[in-house]
């Protein structure tokens, strides 16, 4: 993020900058270890047990990706809600923490995990435009929402913390607002496919998601076209 904001100046080192971030090569080893599950489980008709350190960062990361591969249901609007309500809220990711929900100010423990997510995601939307029911916004708004904490889907860390609070009685879920506006986040070009899609994942295949990483860019406004319409 600070390199999309960093002034005009630095552009010369900007793809140096961005290979030092190392951000594309970790969305890389995502969709690298997601395929190999989705490939076990579809191809080889494997059973296969994903479980990180603690199990609730890069588990809930690669298990999503793999059954959105796998799984055309998670890739329609409905599905995709469900999926993100069973393997990052029911689950127990630390929300809470890794957003820095109330001002938290032990840094060591946030991290864009969920971002990190999402920009795989879009990586395969990108790769295959007709595959998802939903586009690009509709996961801008899932991270926007996230951090800004308007709605009780995300709170806390777990699930028993958001029912000891009362978080389902007392805020709004975030799919009653995403899933009631479907129009402004429907992919016109979306075409149901029962098959599963395996994405490529070499670094040279990946890219820099503008809308993420540029939405509060003011240095670099995005592109006018200019060019004539013709009927």
């Amino acid at each position: 993020r600070e390199l999309c904001t960093a002034p005009p100046d630095e552009d010369e080192r900007w793809l140096h900058n961005v290979s030092e971030s190392y951000w594309l090569q970790h969305v890389s080893k995502l969709l690298q270890g997601a395929r190999r599950i989705a490939e076990l489980v579809v191809v080889e008709r494997a059973s296969v047990l994903v479980h990180c350190s603690d199990g609730w960062d890069r588990t809930p990361q690669i298990s999503a990706l793999a059954q959105l591969m796998a799984d055309p249901h998670y890739r329609t609007a409905r599905g995709f809600a469900l999926l993100v309500e069973k393997e990052w809220c029911a689950f127990g990711h630390k929300f809470s923490l890794r957003c820095a929900h109330g001002g938290s100010t032990d840094r060591q423990e946030v991290a864009p995990i969920l971002a990190q997510w999402a920009d795989c995601v879009w990586q395969m939307m990108r790769q295959f435009p007709t595959a998802f029911e939903v586009d690009g916004r509709f996961l801008l708004e899932l991270v926007e929402m996230a951090h800004v904490c308007r709605f009780g889907t995300f709170l806390f860390n777990c699930e028993s913390e958001r029912r000891r609070a009362g978080v389902h009685k007392r805020t709004v879920s975030i799919w009653s607002h995403l899933l009631s506006h479907p129009e402004l986040y429907r992919n016109p070009h979306y075409v149901r496919y029962a098959g599963v899609v395996f994405p490529e994942t070499s670094i040279r295949r990946l890219a820099v998601w503008e809308a993420l990483f540029f939405r509060d860019c003011s240095s670099l406004p995005p592109p006018v076209d200019r060019c004539p319409c013709h009927d």
